[in-house]
This record gives C-alpha cells, sequence and structure tokens, in this order.
C-alpha cells in the first residue's frame, strides 16, 4: 500500500542515457582435435546523463508531488562536479582456450580478460578450470577466477584516485552419481576480495581501496528419488578465517526437502531447514555502535499441492 510508505524526495528517468557497444568474437573448434577457442575484443562506451531536477509533479497524488527530473545528455551542468564521470569508455579482450583429454575424462580450460577504462585504467582478470572423470559416476573439478567491481561515478568524484575493487576464488569440488536415484556434491571454496571500497575512517565520504576480506565455506547437496518419493538435503558452512566475529552471515545452515506424488495431479511437499545464530551490527539507546546476535531459528513448510484438476470428471451436483 502506497500509502503507508512516505512519499519519494524525488524521482528520476534515465531515457537520456546512451550506451554504446561492439563486440567481435571468433569460435574455433577444429573437428581434428579436441579443442575449442574463444577470442574475442570490443568496445564500451556509456554517456550517463546528469541528474537535473525538471520541478515537482503536479498531478502525481500517489507520490505526494514529489520533485521529478531527469538525466540530461548532453549535461546542463547542473551537476557539475560529475561531468568528468559522466562519459566514460572501455576497450577489453579475451581469450579463453578448452582442450580435452582421454575421451574427455579430463579438461583443462584456461582464459583471460584485459579491461582498460578511461578513469580508472587497466585491469586483468584470468580464469581457469580442470574437470577429471575418475570413475563412472564420480568427477572432481577445480576451479580458479578472478573478477573486480568498478567505482561509481559518485565515488569516483568524492575519491578520484580509487581503482577497481579485486576478487579471487577458488573452489575445489567433489560430484557422483553413483547409482540411477541418487545424486550429489561436495564443494570447498575460498574468496579473497581486496582494494574493497570504503570509507576511510576520520574523514565524511571520503574513499579509499582500503578493504580485505576473506571467506571459506563448504557446501554440500544430495538428491534422491525413489518410486513416489524425491527429496533432497543440504548443509553449508561459511566463516572469515581472520574475523571470528563473521558479521551478517549464519556459520551453519541445514535444510531438507521431500516431495510425494500422491496422484498424478496431487503431490505434497515437506520442507525445513535450520540458521544458525547471526551476528551482526545494531545502535544502543545513546546511539552507539554494538554487535547483537541473532538466536538460531528452524522453520518447517508443509505444502498441498495440485496441478490440472479436471474438474469435469467430478459428478455434477443438483
Amino acid at each position: 500500500d502506497e500509502g503507508d510508505n512516505p512519499p519519494y524526495l524525488a524521482v528520476f528517468n534515465i531515457e537520456d542515457c546512451k550506451l554504446h557497444m561492439i563486440n567481435i568474437q571468433f569460435d574455433i573448434a577444429p573437428e581434428s582435435i579436441p579443442n575449442y577457442l574463444i577470442a574475442g575484443f570490443g568496445y564500451n562506451e556509456v554517456n550517463i546523463g546528469e541528474p537535473a531536477f525538471t520541478g515537482a509533479s503536479k498531478s502525481d497524488t500517489v507520490m505526494g508531488n514529489s520533485i521529478v527530473g531527469r538525466y540530461l545528455y548532453p549535461p546542463k551542468g547542473s551537476f557539475s562536479h560529475l561531468k568528468p564521470y559522466l562519459d566514460q569508455n572501455e576497450k577489453y579482450a579475451y581469450l579463453q582456450d578448452q582442450h580435452s583429454f582421454f575421451d574427455d575424462k579430463l579438461q583443462i580450460t584456461l582464459g583471460g580478460r584485459y579491461d582498460d577504462h578511461n578513469i580508472y585504467g587497466s585491469i586483468t582478470n584470468i580464469r581457469s578450470g580442470l574437470y577429471f572423470q575418475l570413475i563412472k559416476g564420480w568427477a572432481v573439478k577445480a576451479l580458479y577466477g578472478e573478477a573486480f567491481r568498478e567505482p561509481t561515478m559518485f565515488e569516483l568524484h568524492d575519491s578520484p584516485d580509487l581503482k577497481p575493487a579485486e576478487m579471487e576464488t577458488w573452489e575445489l569440488s567433489l560430484h557422483f552419481n553413483p547409482i540411477k536415484n541418487i545424486a550429489g556434491q561436495v564443494v570447498y571454496y575460498q574468496n579473497h576480495a581486496s582494494k574493497i571500497i570504503e570509507e576511510q575512517a576520520g574523514t565524511t565520504g571520503l574513499r579509499a581501496n582500503i578493504g580485505l576480506k576473506k571467506v571459506q565455506g563448504l557446501e554440500s547437496l544430495v538428491k534422491w528419488q525413489f518410486d513416489k518419493f524425491r527429496g533432497n538435503i543440504w548443509y553449508n558452512y561459511e566463516r572469515n578465517p581472520d574475523n571470528p566475529d563473521f558479521l551478517n552471515v549464519a556459520k551453519n545452515k541445514l535444510g531438507f526437502g521431500v516431495i510425494c506424488n500422491i496422484t498424478n495431479n496431487i503431490s505434497m511437499s515437506l520442507q525445513g531447514k535450520y540458521t544458525d545464530k547471526i551476528k551482526t551490527n545494531a545502535l544502543d539507546v545513546d546511539g552507539n555502535d554494538i554487535i547483537i546476535t541473532i538466536p538460531e531459528y528452524k522453520s518447517f513448510n508443509l505444502t498441498l499441492l495440485a496441478n490440472q484438476i479436471n474438474f469435469s470428471t467430478f459428478p455434477d451436483i443438483d
């Protein structure tokens, strides 16, 4: 209900922003060898409209006569401090090669991408992967990847020397399907984020690439199906090795689901979930930052599902 919410202070549309893109890609898969090569390059140019208030909306009763506006392009100078960051362009190139060995029992993938941005400079990311089938129904995978998060134009205005935040991910997994009706996986992963854009202590809005975060985790899933019953059970564990007070994340989660097909059109589902306690930030009565603990909780859902029942098969009631 819109009446339960405060009116918007400002509303914008972005119809004047422009994006120009070109990408050229080559896919090479020779029949003589089990290899698949992808190579490409491209160019992106974005013309971001400049915020400009255009007055109050007299007819907009839902939003409470809020101030409305548009993102104008070319810029008109209403927010002149943003002008250096409204025209952005990026050149990039990428390459990925996948080769198979031993009748596809072993696959190795290696790739990389280079980006050159007119504001924050250049950055290179690589990706690699390995797949190996141990025996029928059992396989392992190993993955490594890099990624980045570019600074926004508002962050760049306050701190023009910002660079992209960077992340590295490692993953090792076991996949199994020992019999027809059971399949699952166990995954161990690590995520390391560096140069995270955060506000500097003792400043007002000044940001820098000072954040660092590490996450280690384990994910497991088993799915099964027998006759009219099918289901799954899963478990997740996550922690920060450098910070035992890992905020806003439950270290342990466990869940299950079971579905029974009673008839062709009717089924029953039972789902359960357990979530460990969570530590998070809060404010005390004096407005000071404190850490509180949200207790663990459990939930269960029982659902009866009916799908495409043909009511014409039921007798008429006089």
